[in-house]
């Protein structure tokens, strides 16, 4: 045997195994390694064995001590089982489908194929999904009532796996040991059911009532079993199948076989395959009947040659078994009759020596065979007998009994004449066998009348089943006429499309508990002639984080547009994306808008690939940053304590009056139409400036220096001290009557334009209009633009959100109505606003944030109005919202039977409810009740009738201690 560890490399071992094998599926491999100190001493997890052309996964390792040695014992699963179970379907598929797109959605990715060769219909199904693949694989296949084998990577699903074989399992030839479990407890012939109400609302008017009675009753007797409850059951066909079938299995018998290689038993390939048919002889125990394999195990010693199988076969029920025995008597009869016939002519053949000996497959040809003729049919390497009794060619299936008459007919032909001494002793025995015969004969006239009335049941039945078939045929073809002619019409009226989908929609919803096959017809009308749309979601939970994520893909005939909003949060970060990615000729082009918060900052993105802007919103404590890009123009600005930055090509300042408190420097400035009063400039310098129609009144100029300046009428009035040299300085109408002292310098100044009341020049740089047209700035706010849309205002009260005339919120500093002392920080929404989301990116190169948190007053984002949170919440304590409440709730764990359960508990810890994998339990005064043992007596006490519980008991006088009242409770 090879084994294979989780690099790869492979090794071999002396082994000892057993492999199991079952009709569902099931591979497994069970044994004990006794070589190689590497696998002895280092076979572990990610290890997989080959076996037979088979890959199998190690589930369970045991290494022992012998002593003298080291073994290991081991488990193993074909990799399909394990492979299946490591594997989850994240994807969810609700509603009415076909088996393919059942299986389809199973094995999607899973490096597994499916060949499904069975006709299965329909059926609906909600939440499929978000499982193992190996656990939706087996409750499809549960649902549909199929089977399965499994070959290497390829998955065939079938009605039933195995065939019909004429194997015989016999005491004595191959047979080792045969038991047999009967269940004789459970055995009934009769039961009724109960189905849905004619009138929900009026129950008096009675309900769906059927019964079956079996025909074993005639045997048997009457023997009711307990009614079917169940008003899901609408049809009185399908109500009367699940009674009849609970009636027919209710008394049933199971096999186990202990046997030689079934190769001795006739089987023409090494190995026997489950699903089989066999047929199984044991007279001591009295059991002739034909059995299904549903399971066995083979062993194989240390060479790997079989040892013995183990054979699991299937459940019996009482019908099957009366009719095994009908045809073993019928066998019996017949067989005895041959006998009779084989005897005497081979007496007669003695005798005579007019009988003749055939052999071959095929049939024995010509019109002169006489009675009792012998034909050894060839079958493979096996010779079956039969004999011309007349009419045809009557089997003797017994192996036993064909040689025995091989040699009856050698030794007939070697001792003719003792035959003929013997012949009318023969003929004598022959005539009793024959008055036998007639015996047997009446007997089967009897069972052929009982077969008789059986087949007219049958056919009854078959007519029955035969006229609601055509009912329901007659419903489909009249609903495939109306949707044809819905259709029809659909295409001349193009113009009503979406009235006649609505009206589509309808009928098909209608018919939806008919047949699921109308799901293929609703499907096609739902998809338009220029595209498809697929809602998409997708939901991620693990132990550091949470990923939401929400989607629309369209494909038209010009390209491809998918919208994605993404939630992501973990333990310091809440990013939320909202992404469009649109798909042509031209190329991928995204419109991405992102919202990214962590304990010390907000940052917001959008990105607009189609347009070609940016643009990047981010606040953290101490400052807050605004950035809108387009190719390489970038337009910024930073805003801190003590310092603001504005940054951009060009700046316009709309406003009636501009104010700047402090310092102001201009490094370049054109300023037209200056009036500036009261102004003091210092260190001012001016390298080819033009300043034209100037008026300064009362202006200090300090320490002036002006170098190559052109100066047009200078009214030197004002200029009290200073140096003014004409060879260096240009000046034109100059009124300088206010220049008292100081100086003006050309580094200092540089304006194109500047119209301002006062004019601090070392405390703003000014030059937005050269930059964007993105910003404005007023004596009230800081207005951010994007393409002329206004978007977002910064105010004194804080950070405001808008689109165009639409005002979404705001976030800044707030406080309590009604005590102004309290203060805190608010996120408010507007009326006009949708909604609030927290998202955080999910990945660092993520285009989209993903959402976790969202405020939906109105439900428009997500449809329904509330907050939704698509994240693990972790709460010690919770109090309903009424101050009439007595406890906290308080979420916890519970220690019952070892194992810690989650728990939502008062606040004393003492009652609730825990909640395990897959069963519930309360907590009553610290005493843990599981609901399954609940559900246990609830079920034995369903059905018994009417009760009379006591409700008081009397206490004193004559009767004291019997029970004064009663209520009556029906169960």
């Amino acid at each position: 045997m090879h084994f294979i560890d989780e690099k790869g490399n492979q090794y071999s071992a002396i082994v000892e195994c057993k492999k199991t094998k079952g009709v569902n599926g099931e591979k497994s491999l069970s044994g004990t390694i006794y070589t190689n100190d590497h696998l002895l001493h280092g076979i572990s997890r990610g290890w997989r064995i080959v076996f037979e052309d088979e890959t199998y996964c190690l589930t369970y390792l045991n290494p022992i001590d012998e002593g003298t040695r080291i073994v290991v014992e081991f488990d193993a699963v074909h990799e399909f089982f394990f492979d299946m179970q490591k594997s989850v379907v994240h994807r969810l598929l609700n509603g009415s489908n076909t088996a393919e797109r059942y299986l389809q959605h199973i094995f999607k990715d899973s490096g597994y194929e499916y060949r499904l060769e069975v006709n299965i219909p329909a059926f609906e199904k909600e939440n499929f999904g978000l499982k193992n693949r190996l656990a939706l694989f087996k409750d499809f296949v549960s649902s549909t009532g199929v089977e399965f084998s499994v070959n290497g990577r390829v998955v065939r699903i079938l009605d039933k796996v195995g065939t019909n074989l004429s194997t015989i399992v016999k005491k004595g030839f191959n047979l080792n040991e045969l038991h047999i479990e009967k269940d004789i407890g459970s055995f009934i012939t009769y039961m009724k059911g109960y189905g849905a109400f004619k009138d929900p609302e009026t129950p008096s008017r009675g309900r769906l009532e059927v019964e079956y009675l079996s025909p074993l009753s005639k045997i048997y007797g009457k023997l009711e079993g307990d009614p079917i409850i169940d008003e899901r059951y609408t049809q009185s066909v399908s109500l009367l199948d699940r009674i009849k079938k609970e009636v027919e299995s209710s008394y049933g018998i199971s096999v186990d076989i202990d046997m030689e290689d079934l190769t001795k038993a006739g089987y023409d390939y090494d190995q026997p395959h489950e699903g089989d048919y066999i047929m199984a002889i044991n007279q001591d125990l009295g059991f002739e009947e034909k059995v299904r394999i549903l399971s066995y195990t083979t062993s194989y010693d240390t060479e790997g040659r079989i040892i013995d199988h183990d054979i699991s076969c299937g459940r019996l029920n009482l019908i099957d078994q009366t009719r095994i025995s009908d045809a073993s008597w019928k066998s019996q009869i017949e067989n005895s009759i041959e006998q009779a016939t084989r005897a005497a002519n081979f007496a007669l053949i003695s005798a005579d020596g007019k009988a003749m000996t055939y052999y071959g497959p095929n049939i024995p040809t010509g019109n002169k065979f006489h009675k009792g003729d012998i034909w050894y049919k060839e079958i493979g390497e096996e010779k079956v007998l039969y004999i011309w009794n007349g009419t045809e060619w009557w089997p003797l299936v017994d192996k036993d009994v064909l040689e025995e008459t091989k040699r009856l007919a050698e030794q007939a032909k070697l001792a003719g004449e003792d035959a003929k001494r013997t012949g009318e002793e023969i003929r004598r025995k022959s005539l009793e066998m024959g008055q036998d015969f007639q015996r047997y004969e009446t007997d089967l006239i009897e069972l052929k009348k009982e077969n008789i009335l059986r087949e007219q049941e049958i056919e009854s039945n078959r007519i029955e089943n035969q006229r609601i078939s055509q009912e329901v045929q007659s419903s489909l073809n009249s609903f495939a006429e109306s949707f044809n002619l819905a259709f029809q019409d659909l295409d001349l009226r193009n113009t009503k499309a979406q009235q006649l989908v609505d009206q589509a929609q309808l009928n098909i919803e209608a018919l939806k508990t008919t047949t699921g096959q109308l799901d293929q017809k609703y499907t096609s009308l739902m998809k338009s002639k220029m595209g498809l749309e697929e809602q998409i979601s997708l939901v991620k939970h693990s132990s550091d984080e949470m990923i939401a994520q929400f989607g629309t893909y369209k494909q038209t005939v010009a390209g491809q547009l998918e919208t994605i909003s993404v939630l992501q949060q973990d333990a310091s970060t809440i990013k939320q994306s909202i992404s469009q990615l649109k798909i042509d000729s031209s190329g991928t082009k995204a419109q991405i808008s992102q919202l990214e918060q962590t304990q010390n900052q907000v940052k917001q993105t959008i990105l607009d690939q189609i347009t070609g802007y940016h643009s990047e919103q981010q606040q953290l404590a101490d400052r807050i940053a605004l950035m809108v890009e387009k190719g390489d123009v970038i337009a910024r600005l930073n805003i801190e304590a003590g310092k603001t930055l504005i940054q951009n090509n060009k700046i316009f300042l709309d406003a009636d009056t501009v104010y700047f408190s402090g310092k102001a420097f201009i490094p370049m400035a054109k300023i037209k139409d200056l009036l500036v009063g009261s102004a003091e400039i210092r260190d001012l310098a001016i390298t080819t400036g033009k300043i034209a129609n100037a008026s300064i009144d009362t202006a200090k100029i300090k320490d002036l220096a002006v170098t190559n300046a052109k100066l047009g009428n200078i009214s030197a009035d004002k200029i009290t001290f200073g140096e003014l040299n004409g060879a260096k300085a240009r000046i034109t109408n100059i009124d300088a009557a206010n220049i008292s002292s100081g100086f003006l310098d050309n580094q200092r100044i540089r304006s194109n334009s500047i119209t301002a009341d006062k004019l601090a020049v070392n405390a703003i740089q000014v030059g937005f209009n050269n930059y964007s047209q993105n910003l404005k700035i007023d004596p009230y706010n800081l207005s951010f633009f994007n393409k002329n849309q206004l978007s977002g205002k910064l105010t004194s009260e804080g950070m405001e959100f808008w689109h165009g005339t639409r005002k979404i919120g705001r976030i800044g500093e707030n406080s309590k109505i009604g005590n102004e002392t309290i203060r805190g920080i608010a996120m408010n929404l507007e009326h006009e606003g949708d909604y609030i989301s927290w998202s955080y990116r999910k990945a660092q190169n993520d285009s989209a944030f993903t959402s976790m948190l969202i405020l939906d007053p109105r439900g428009k984002f997500s449809g329904k109005a509330g907050i939704h949170m698509d994240a693990d919440v972790h709460m010690i304590k919770v109090k309903p919202g009424i101050p009439s409440a007595r406890e906290f709730l308080r979420f916890g764990v519970v220690n019952y039977n070892n194992t810690f359960y989650s728990a939502l508990l008062n606040d004393s810890g003492k009652s609730g409810v825990m909640f395990g994998s897959g069963y519930l339990y309360l907590l009553h005064n610290n005493v843990v009740l599981p609901v399954e043992d609940i559900r246990n007596i609830v079920r034995a006490l369903k059905g018994l009738g009417t009760l009379q519980l006591p409700t008081s008991i009397r206490t004193s006088g004559q009767g004291s201690g019997t029970v004064a009242s009663y209520k009556t409770v029906r169960l």
